[in-house]
């Protein structure tokens, strides 16, 4: 929490920072995540929904009309997965005498930095891409307790990826709205199970919308 009410005092205190970049979007929206077997390459559990918060300043335009841009896209994202195990029950002779089963999940609050460059079309609609490194800066679990440590997860601090997506900014001013659809998949591990032995790697979707804000005046 205290990093992203650090989030939040940058976003306040942008007009300070005018003669650096162009516009800055100020976005917020709802994501899904999961994770993978990396053995497999196929999804662990359940996915899970999750939070998102974006800072992008507009770095740079450039190319015919300006219609290219780099922009430097900071953001607290939730990611996370949720599993279902089978539970059974015992005798006293050792046989089983019940099978049940027991919901579990990982709630994951990343901070994400990525340099993005975007594509502007049609007048109205965009395309972005780019490299992403993620910081853990902390998670939660959910359920039985004390269950945690016999699960064996452990997580990495670093993870990186590539943040990847489109959408649409309208308006004439220097206000626009802006909604995006975002995917981001990862190159690294992100979880090892001492257990079993497997690693894992987080994917994630977000759905963004919020304001864009121009600075420089003498921009487009």
């Amino acid at each position: 929490m205290r990093l992203l009410l650090y989030i939040l005092l940058f976003t306040l205190s942008f007009n300070g920072y005018s003669q650096a970049f162009n516009s800055i979007a100020i976005k917020s929206g709802c994501s899904l995540s999961g994770r993978s077997n990396t053995a497999t390459n196929n999804q662990d559990g359940n996915s899970k929904s999750g939070f998102v918060f974006t800072i992008e300043p507009s770095i740079l335009s450039f190319g015919s009309k300006k219609k290219f841009d780099f922009n430097t896209d900071l953001s607290f994202l939730q990611k996370g997965f949720q599993k279902s195990e089978k539970v059974y029950s015992y005798n006293e002779a050792g046989e089983i005498m019940g099978v049940g089963s027991e919901t579990y999940s990982f709630s994951l609050n990343y901070i994400t930095l990525s340099p993005i460059f975007k594509y502007k079309f049609a007048k109205i609609l965009f395309i972005k891409a780019g490299p992403r490194i993620d910081y853990l800066a902390g998670y939660a679990y959910k359920g039985r307790p004390n269950s945690k440590s016999i699960r064996g997860e452990e997580f990495y601090p670093l993870t990186a990826g590539i943040s990847f997506g489109g959408g649409i900014c309208l308006g004439q001013k220097n206000i626009k709205f802006i909604a995006e659809a975002i995917a981001q998949n990862d190159f690294t591990n992100s979880c090892y199970n001492t257990i079993d032995k497997t690693y894992y790697r987080n994917f994630s979707y977000y759905i963004n919308c919020g304001v864009s804000i121009r600075i420089n005046k003498t921009q487009r």
